[in-house]
């Protein structure tokens, strides 16, 4: 991955912050990926470290490192790196170091936007304590320290008592231990204290040593780190962090831990989750408090030499290394592992995007066009050509983490806007050239990817991306929105015999030996199979290779809140979908012909599949034909109809029939949709045999005649509906991508 880490502070100064961000992104270095730490520090040092540090980065040149990385890391929230990731749509894990609130408890206004953004990231802290404050859900993960500096010397002697390390400033709380000190020295227990650090409050701190007349028992060592502030801590018993206020964590606490000293720390805050079982808490501010708990490890050596023993396994996990690769894990997920691709995008596709990009798996979404309705250009496009590009929108969680490849697919939607047809199947601007082309983007983006874990393909659109994916060991899912091409071709060549004037209709008898030869090499290199219906399922039983199959059926859109409207006199009776035989739309037409035209009004909503078939032109004539309307229409359409026919040969799924039932039109449709899978026979909707006008016919028959019926199943048809939701889909989708990642 490329990491850009942001770290307001960093070396030359001093402080938590500063040492976990060296720590954390050397090990992320080591791991192997890129990594150039950004730092509003401006004080110079010696850059010895195996990554770029760029300090105060013009606006400009964090735009561009932004747009370099793939991920951004933000060790402690900070507004003026947040805010253009966000705008560039960059993932982002914050690992908080601190309270979002001032020193008085209290949140400023800079403050109140941090937490306005946490649910726009992603985010973990130090300890649970801070975790429960910034009110939104993070995963703990505690700071690291040096293991490579900070370690247990056995051979050196423990001659001195009593050590402090830090900043000396009143929030420190050094004030607190000295009184605990002057407590300790009236109880003639004797105990000496090193004092290691400088800060604005060093010279009140050394006017109340004498004060306090502790003379003889404080020294102060000025400022030390690395070996020469381990070498110093294991010449002591006990590091004292008495700070008065909540600390976050306590990287010190670790350090003097780790170097043989128990630890003593206020109890409020992250200390007691830093200092765990190598120690002793205390009431933050009790300077009689802490001096009890300092006499008990002072006079039992047993206790100290028993928190000195819990130190191994207290450390493991603060480790550098295992830090870092916690939080690996976790910019692996924010930065997304799947890879999905579409050319042209659809409800389930814009749904599989939507749940992907919820859960933090989406990586990149590939496709044609990007489209965004609320962009200037959206206005002045031709009504008929703003509905088709409104279909090619997505969420706004999906459109930051898209690639879109619109040049192609824009003038083949212009181009037929206009009414010219392409010259022919290997024309530059064919579905097939266009999805080749994205295909192949795909491909390339995964050879030279760092994090993929998991490509999702759809059928004519995934061989080379599955064949780069199957070289790079990535597994490969393989969502087939409609039947095994090998089932179709025989139905469609049964149905040319018994229907001939229909056969123009039937598009997919066209396709080349070469595209059916690619369906079969995607199914061949597919890990998982994903269909929405059971009858798509059993049809890959005729398919060469066999592969697991997960059924998950995609959903329905929110139900329509009208009150379920009394039938007229006459039925009416919607078909909607492509104008096609493959819809079985000739068994529709001649069931409504057995019904009697007089009883019943037809609409039929859709583009006719091709020009030059005599009866879809009649019957286009002959009904009402509405040729392209919005989707939202086409739900107001559903909702004043008593009846949608979809008597498919041929199916995937069907998704007019949840839209349909959602708003209370009951569905008359086969088993070859997933008509089955959602519909109770006669209760809230009915399945008819293919090819059987008569058995449609006999279902129109008894909605007309039986009005109660008819009412009952509208009702039942809206509150099945509610069972197959959108977020059903989604929620499917993703334990499936987790398990198969995880396998």
């Amino acid at each position: 991955m490329k990491i850009l880490f942001s770290s307001y502070a960093y070396a030359p100064d001093i402080g938590g912050i500063e040492t976990a961000s060296a720590l954390l992104a050397r090990e992320f270095v080591a791991a192997g990926h890129e990594v150039i730490l950004v730092t509003e520090s401006s004080a110079r040092a010696s850059n010895s470290d195996p990554f770029e540090v760029v300090r105060n980065p013009t606006f400009v040149r964090l735009w561009r490192l932004l747009r370099w990385c793939d991920v951004v890391f933000q060790n402690n929230i900070s507004l003026r790196h947040l805010i253009p990731a966000l705008l560039l749509g960059r993932p982002v894990l914050v690992m908080h170091q601190t309270w979002i609130r001032n020193v008085a408890g209290k949140d400023a206004w800079n403050d109140q936007i941090k937490r306005a953004l946490l649910p726009r990231v992603k985010n973990a802290a130090v300890s649970q304590a801070l975790s429960n404050d910034i009110e939104a859900a993070a995963e703990v993960i505690g700071n690291p320290y040096d293991d490579r500096i900070f370690k247990n010397n056995p051979n050196a002697p423990r001659e001195r008592e009593l050590l402090y390390v830090g900043r000396l400033v009143s929030d420190k709380g050094v004030d607190v231990l000295l009184r605990a000190l002057r407590i300790l020295k009236q109880q003639d227990i004797s105990a000496h204290l090193t004092i290691i650090g400088r800060g604005p409050e060093e010279t009140n701190v050394r006017v109340m040593v004498r004060k306090l007349g502790l003379d003889q028992a404080v020294t102060f060592a000025g400022e030390k780190t690395g070996e020469e502030l381990a070498e110093i801590m294991n010449h002591h018993q006990i590091i004292v962090i008495p700070s008065r206020w909540p600390e976050p964590f306590g990287i010190v606490a670790l350090e003097g831990i780790a170097c043989g000293c128990s630890a003593v720390g206020s109890e409020q805050g992250g200390l007691t989750e830093a200092i765990g079982k190598c120690g002793m808490t205390f009431e933050n501010g009790d300077s009689q408090d802490l001096a009890d708990r300092l006499q008990t490890l002072l006079t039992d050596s047993e206790l100290r030499e028993k928190c000195r023993a819990a130190a191994p396994e207290h450390l493991e996990r603060f480790r550098a290394q295992a830090v870092a690769q916690r939080c690996l894990t976790l910019l692996r997920e924010v930065s997304g592992m799947i890879i999905l691709s579409h050319p042209t995008g659809n409800e389930n596709v814009r749904h599989a995007a939507l749940a992907f990009a919820e859960s933090n798996l989406l990586k990149q979404f590939f496709t044609t066009i990007n489209w965004s309705s609320d962009s200037a250009i959206n206005r002045i496009v031709p009504p008929a050509l703003r509905e088709t590009l409104r279909r090619r929108s997505f969420p706004k969680l999906v459109r930051r983490r898209t690639r879109s490849m619109p040049v192609r697919e824009a003038a083949r939607l212009i181009l037929g806007a206009i009414h010219l047809r392409m010259c022919s199947q290997l024309n530059f601007l064919s579905i097939d050239a266009i999805f080749a082309t994205l295909d192949r983007a795909v491909a390339a983006e995964i050879e030279k990817s760092d994090g993929c874990k998991l490509a999702y393909g759809y059928e004519d659109c995934a061989v080379a991306t599955f064949t780069a994916a199957e070289r790079c060991g990535i597994p490969r899912i393989y969502d087939l929105p409609i039947g095994y091409w090998r089932v179709g071709q025989r139905i469609f060549l049964e149905e040319c015999e018994r229907e001939p004037e229909w056969a123009p209709t039937l598009t997919g008898t066209r396709d080349s030996y070469d595209k059916l030869a690619r369906k079969d090499e995607e199914l061949r290199l597919a890990t998982r199979v994903v269909v929405a219906s059971t009858f798509t399922k059993s049809t890959l039983g005729d398919a060469p290779y066999q592969r697991p199959v997960s059924v998950i059926p995609y959903g329905a859109p929110s139900s329509a809140a009208n009150a379920i409207p009394n039938s007229s006199d006459k039925l009416k009776i919607l078909f909607t979908g492509s104008l096609s035989q493959r819809k079985g739309l000739s068994y529709a037409l001649h069931a409504v012909e057995l019904f009697g035209d007089k009883n019943c009004e037809l609409t039929l909503l859709g583009r006719k599949a091709a020009e030059g078939c005599r009866p879809l032109d009649q019957a286009v004539r002959a009904h009402r034909w509405l040729p392209s309307v919005s989707h939202d229409r086409v739900l107001l359409e559903m909702r004043r109809h008593d009846v949608l026919l979809l008597p498919s040969l041929f199916e995937g799924f069907g998704l007019a029939i949840t839209e349909a039932m959602s708003q209370g039109t009951p569905v008359i449709t086969t088993a070859h949709t997933a008509g089955p899978d959602i519909i109770d026979d006669g209760v809230d909707g009915f399945i008819v045999p293919i090819r059987s006008a008569e058995a449609i016919a006999e279902k129109l028959e008894v909605l007309a005649r039986d009005h109660e019926r008819l009412r009952a199943m509208k009702i039942a048809a809206r509150k099945k509906a509610q069972m197959h939701s959108w977020e059903n889909y989604r929620h499917a989708l993703v334990t499936l991508a987790r398990e198969v990642i995880n396998s």
